[in-house]
Parts: structure tokens; C-alpha cells; sequence
């Protein structure tokens, strides 16, 4: 289900046609999905690619040239997962179902007497927001501030807060938000702008007859974004000012003053008729030969159903308003794009909404989407390179599409590039100030068992690298390409953290002990790993204190010695102080050990959960941990502690604990007579303002003075406008 729709130019062609042989791209897929269903199985390796690119479908033939290609697409991996289940070989194939629910209408929540409650006058003179990845480059979340307001999204709801006077928190209006919210923004005209998941159900492919043995295998969901823009003018009757549904999946949004950047991706829908296995007869699985002609026949029948199948079946449209307003914002067949790998069926979208001028316009690429890294004018996707089924000798492979964000109200295509292995998160992507690219991956290789000869999937040789990209031109088309790359790092190893900032480079790997690399990066062509450092366990997140220092949150886990047992009690969750100084010699200079070994944070896995601020060393972390003990018979005896934690960290003294702002007694018991079931408050963020720590949970805000965080201040609790 693409999350694009079309502009027809052009008749379509007919119901059948056989297969092109214009298109370099079409072979290459289907080279790497398998050819036609009449032989044997086709070769599953299909050709990686040195140099990525994307063309454009152009001219007065565009929309015919696009049907032809998403049908190749379509045929080559229905092919692929056909033969593989055909011939019995570990194939990726199968299904699974995404259960949504839609919700209509909002309810709004005011204060008992109906006003709104009175708006400070004044500001924090310093205050929290977003951990962000580049300055000036905001990305959304589930909670967003600007110092006098908190805005946040629990369950189905955005509720809005005063959280300045910070003694005067309190909530002061919610709303339903339509379908299931993923994030927000504030654009900082009184505008909160919710992105939600909005599903409807449809019959789920060739399943016919066959009987569901769990529930709702008979049935699939067609997902579509829905931007939801609410006024928060009066904060005690937020309400809806626009509404705009895009085709697909959110995958993340950025903002650069009042323009968007959504990412979006989807599949594309076969004909709903398709069957995905041959017509149930209780003789044919015991006969091999009929079986296998069964399967091959289905493929020439299924071949035929997708060529027959109109461009407007395969996508779908955006729809600005909702009800009797509603009106349709088809996509031109010009803004599509294709890549000149294997990239795995589906659609990549960056949608632009201009906030100011209510302007959508989209680029579309038909791949699949991975990691997503803006800088303040170019945006980064990574695609990773697909195999339609694993076999030894395969390697992964990135490859990297670069858009120009500059102006507000579209996104341009510039060009591609390819790394090897897989690119972790944004940060292990930076754009440097001289235009390079740099990206650290995890190097993946399928190479045979030793131990079992026999095992087709073989296994995995790791490794980690960076490498350098420079934009340049070639024939006319842009070409991120490899100027740089250092050694491979660690074998045997992944990455679990990287920081790339300046000249200097820092990556994290694990397997038994965390080696921290400090890489030069002052010569783009020549990066260089200077230093190296070997401790226990492993970073995930990696924070610049200042020029020279760098502050770790990750996993402690003791080194293993040879003929013990390592003892998993021992791990948990570590704070650790480097010194990066000197490039050759890297140092932790201090650690801290936090809490107990069922006990984690989110900004282990996330850092918009990390809240530093620089100018006075404070730290906040969400933290949550199952304590307790086994009682006598076995009984269980567990509780949650869920409290936000506050550090002031320094180079010079380290990790010094300043207590914690405990969630514990925000839960809530919901039961019968005869069971009990607690609803924890879960801390999900924190803000820092002025002396004041805020600790956000999905249940609400508490806050607290950072030297009195035992004394709450205020407690804030959500309105749940929809029922469970």
C-alpha cells in the first residue's frame, strides 16, 4: 500500500503484457527475487550495487512507466516468496497483522467552571527541551515544552498543561486525537501538530477458504497517517484546525521553522483475488510433482492478476480535511522515484506540509525506508539492501538518499550513495561542515557453519566501519561517493553507540567488553581510528559534556574470566564520564552504577529521554525497576519503582546523585472482587526549568525543586478522554 497517489497521463496498458526488458532496475530485481515460476529456483543474491541512484519517472508516458514498474516489483517478490515456500527454503515471507482501532469525533476537557485557568506572565529564565540530534532541526515527540506549557500525548489523548509558575502546574485542556498518536510538535503559534496512525480493515490476501486458527488472520488494516493540527489559543477548549491524511506508516518528522519533513513508509496492495498458496486438496501436499506444478501455475495465474490491475489499485491518495470537506490531494506520477538496487517492495515518502501556507508536497521513492538524519538543509534516508531469501555469501549492504530540505515549502531529490553493512540510528549518521557524510555501520557477512555444514542460513561475521561520502557529480545525476573509510573495527562485534562530532569521531561496540574508538576525522579521505579503549559492558548513547568530555548511559556488564560463568545479576544500567582529550588515549574517568539489574531507563534506547543541561552539569533520567524478592513457597513479592533521577555531572567531579521525583504513588488499582490490576506511572520524560525538575509519566507531571525533589510541588494527572 504505497502512500502515494497518481495523476493519470497516459491509457493504461492491458490486463496482460509480457515482461519488460527496457528497464536495467527490473532485471536487477528480479535477479534478486527470482525469475520466472516454471523452473527451478532462481538465484536468491541479487546483485548489490557500488553506486546507488534514483531516476524519475518523467514525460507524457510517466504514469504508464510507473504501473510497469510497480508491477516488476510486485511480480519479482511475489515470485521470490512463492518459490521459496515451493521449494521449502527459509524465505521472509508471511504476514503480520497490525490491529488498529479508529476513533471519530473529539472531546475536550475544560476546568469545572468552564474557563480557562489563568496564563503566566512570565518565563523560566532556562528550561528543557527536545535532546536534539542537529541544532535548529527539531524532531518529534510525545512531550514538547516552551517553558510556560507542556504539551503531551498519553494514550489517546493531548493534554495540555501550565507548568509555569511551576507551583501552579496543572492541566488545562485535553483532546481526543483521532486513531493511535505517534508524536508531535508545538510550531510556536499556539499550534500542537499530532501525526496518528488512522487504520481501516480489508480482506487480507488469498486466504479464501481457509480456516483462521487465530483471530483476525482473515482480515488486514490499510494505514494512513493523519497530521492533526490543534489551536491552542485557548489551552482550556483545544480544538482541530486542520486535518490532513497521508497513505502509509509514520516513520518520523522533522521541523526547520514552520515546514515539516514527514517520512512515511507503506507496500503496495496486490489485487485483494491473489492467492498466496494453491486451492486446499487433501491429496495434493502428498503428491510432490502436483504440488510443485500447483505452485508453479499459481505464479503464471498471479502474474497475470497483478498486470491487470490498474495504477489507481496500487496507490492511494491523501485527503485534506475529513467528512462532507474532504477533498482528495492526488500526488503526480513525476514525483515517484526508482533506485537502481534490490531494495525491498514498498514505498518511501517525504512529505513537506508547510505550516504557514497549509502546502503539501511529496517525493516518493519506491523502496523501502530505514534510518532516517537531517542536518538543518538536507535530509538522509538509508535503505538497506534486500535478500529475498539468506544464503551463505551474502553481505549487507545501506544505501543512502539525500534530499534538499532548504526551502520550505518542498523537498528535492540530490542524490544516493552505498556503505557496507547496516546503519544503526540517526546518530550514527553526521554531515560534516565541509558537505561529507559520515556513517558508521555494523558489517554483516553469511558466511557457512563449521559446526553444521548442513545449516543453509550459515552464519554471521560482524564487524564495524566508517566511511566517508562526498556529493558529486556524474553524468548529470548526483553521487554520494566513497572518498574515505577507516579499518574494520572489533570483529565479531556490533555497533552499539556512536558519536560523530567535528573533526573526531567516537563508536561503540560490544560482544564481552565495550571498546570505545577515537576516530580522526580531520582528513575526510583518510579517517583514522587514533585511540582505543577496553572496559566492561557497553555505551547505547553517547552525550558531549563539553569539547573534551563525553558522558555514556549504557549497560555494565563484568569482563568474563576464562572457565567462570559470567554472573547476570552483575549487569546494570552505568553512567560513565570519557575523556577524549587526547584522540591516542581515551579514558573513562568515571562511573556510576544506577540501581539494580532489573532496572532500565529509556534513554538507554531513546535520547530524546536524556535531559542535560550544559550550564549547571544537571542530568535527568526516566527510570523504572521491579523490586522485591521470593518469599517463602514461592511467592512473589514485586513492586515498581518508577521515579525520574537527578545527577549534577562535571569533568572534573564526576556523577554525584541528587535524589529522585518518585512516580510510585501515581498508580492507580483497577480490579474486582476477586483480582487487582495496577496501573503504573511509567516516566516517559523530564524538563528542567530554572530549579525546578518536571517528571512526565503516561499517568502525568509532577514536579519538584532539584534540591527538594522529596517535596513535590504539584502533581498534574491526565484526563483519559477514551475509554480503554
Amino acid at each position: 500500500m504505497p502512500s502515494t497517489s497518481f495523476r493519470l497521463t497516459a491509457r493504461h496498458r492491458a490486463w496482460w503484457r509480457p515482461p519488460p526488458v527496457h528497464a536495467v532496475l527490473a532485471a536487477l530485481v528480479v535477479t534478486a527475487c527470482g525469475g520466472g515460476g516454471g523452473g527451478g529456483t532462481d538465484t536468491a543474491t541479487g546483485p548489490t550495487q557500488r553506486a546507488s541512484a534514483l531516476s524519475s519517472f518523467d514525460g507524457a508516458q510517466a504514469c504508464t512507466a510507473l504501473e510497469q514498474y510497480v508491477e516488476d516489483q510486485a511480480v519479482a517478490t511475489m515470485r521470490s516468496q512463492m518459490q521459496a515456500a515451493r521449494d521449502g527454503l527459509p524465505g521472509w515471507g508471511g504476514w503480520t497483522p497490525l490491529i488498529l482501532r479508529t476513533l471519530e469525533g473529539n472531546v475536550v476537557f475544560t476546568a469545572a467552571d468552564g474557563s480557562a485557568p489563568p496564563v503566566a506572565s512570565s518565563t523560566p529564565p532556562e528550561y528543557t527541551t527536545t535532546n536534539l540530534r542537529t541544532a535548529g532541526v527539531d524532531e518529534a515527540d510525545i512531550v514538547k515544552n516552551d517553558g510556560t506549557r507542556i504539551v503531551a500525548l498519553a494514550g489517546r489523548t493531548l493534554q495540555v498543561l501550565r507548568s509555569w509558575p511551576a507551583e501552579q502546574l496543572a492541566v488545562q485542556g485535553a483532546i481526543a486525537i483521532e486513531g493511535w498518536p505517534h508524536e508531535l510538535f508545538l510550531d510556536g503559534h499556539d499550534r500542537a501538530v499530532v501525526f496518528s496512525a488512522v487504520g481501516q480493515a480489508v480482506s487480507r490476501f488469498g486466504f479464501g477458504d481457509v480456516v483462521c486458527i487465530r483471530e483476525g488472520c482473515g482480515t488486514d488494516w490499510e494505514s494512513r497517517t493523519k497530521i492533526t493540527e490543534v489551536d491552542l489559543s485557548d489551552p482550556a477548549h483545544p480544538r482541530v484546525a486542520r486535518e490532513l491524511f497521508l497513505p502509509g506508516h509514520y516513520i518520523t518528522a522533522r521541523l526547520v521553522d514552520r515546514s515539516i519533513r514527514l517520512v512515511l513508509s507503506d507496500s503496495l496492495r496486490y489485487p485483494a483475488e491473489m492467492p498466496w498458496f494453491p486451492a486446499w486438496d487433501d491429496k495434493l501436499w502428498s503428491d510432490r510433482e502436483r504440488l510443485r506444478a500447483a505452485w508453479d501455475q499459481l505464479i503464471i495465474d498471479n502474474e497475470k492478476l497483478i498486470r491487470a490491475q490498474p495504477l489507481s489499485k496500487w496507490l492511494r491518495d491523501a485527503t485534506l480535511g475529513s467528512g462532507s470537506s474532504a477533498r482528495t490531494w492526488p500526488q503526480a506520477c513525476t514525483e515517484f522515484s526508482r533506485v537502481n538496487a534490490p531494495t525491498r517492495m514498498g514505498t518511501l515518502t517525504v512529505a513537506t506540509w508547510n505550516l504557514a501556507q497549509g502546502a503539501l508536497s511529496r517525493r516518493t521513492v519506491l523502496a523501502d525506508t530505514g534510518t532516517v538524519y537531517a542536518s538543518a538543509t538536507r535530509l538522509y534516508v538509508a535503505t538497506s539492501h534486500w535478500w529475498s531469501w539468506p544464503a551463505i555469501g551474502q553481505s549487507d549492504q545501506t544505501y543512502i538518499h539525500q534530499f534538499d530540505i532548504a526551502r520550505p515549502d518542498r523537498t528535492d531529490y540530490l542524490a544516493s550513495g552505498v556503505v557496507d553493512g547496516l546503519v544503526g540510528n540517526a546518530l550514527a549518521m553526521d554531515e560534516a561542515a565541509s558537505g561529507h557524510l559520515r556513517v558508521v555501520s555494523t558489517l554483516s557477512r553469511r558466511v557457512a557453519d563449521p559446526r553444521d555444514p548442513s545449516n543453509a542460513w550459515g552464519q554471521i561475521e560482524t564487524a564495524a566501519r566508517l566511511t566517508v561520502l562526498e556529493p558529486q557529480a556524474a553524468s548529470g545525476a548526483g553521487v554520494l561517493a566513497e572518498v574515505g573509510r577507516t579499518a574494520d573495527l572489533a570483529p565479531g562485534e556490533r555497533v552499539m553507540s556512536a558519536r560523530l562530532m567535528g573533526n573526531r569521531g567516537f563508536v561503540v561496540t560490544f560482544r564481552q567488553v565495550d571498546p570505545l574508538f577515537a576516530i580522526d576525522l580531520s582528513d575526510p579521505r583518510a579517517p583514522k581510528v587514533a585511540g582505543e579503549l577496553k572496559i566492561p559492558g557497553f555505551s547505547t548513547y553517547l552525550h558531549p559534556l563539553d569539547e573534551q568530555h563525553l558522558l555514556g548511559i549504557g549497560t555494565y556488564v563484568p569482563e568474563p574470566v576464562e572457565g567462570q560463568p559470567v554472573d547476570p545479576a552483575a549487569r546494570g544500567l552505568q553512567l560513565s564520564v570519557f575523556d577524549v582529550s587526547d584522540l591516542a588515549r581515551p579514558r573513562q574517568t568515571h562511573t556510576r552504577r544506577v540501581g539494580s539489574t532489573f532496572g532500565a531507563s529509556e534513554a538507554q534506547w531513546d535520547p530524546r529521554a536524556f535531559t542535560f543541561v550544559p550550564s549547571r552539569g544537571l542530568l535527568a533520567l526516566p527510570y523504572t525497576a521491579w523490586e522485591g524478592s521470593i518469599g517463602e513457597g514461592g511467592a512473589a513479592d514485586f513492586k515498581l519503582r518508577s521515579e525520574v533521577q537527578l545527577y549534577r555531572v562535571t569533568p572534573q567531579a564526576g556523577i554525584e546523585p541528587r535524589g529522585a521525583l518518585s512516580l510510585d504513588d501515581m498508580g492507580t488499582a483497577h480490579g474486582g472482587p476477586d483480582w487487582t490490576w495496577w496501573q503504573h506511572a511509567w516516566p516517559r520524560r523530564s524538563i528542567i526549568a530554572d530549579d525546578w525538575l518536571y517528571a512526565v509519566s503516561d499517568l502525568g507531571v509532577r514536579v519538584a525543586p532539584v534540591d527538594r525533589l522529596a517535596q513535590p510541588a504539584a502533581t498534574a494527572t491526565f484526563i483519559d478522554l477514551v475509554a480503554p
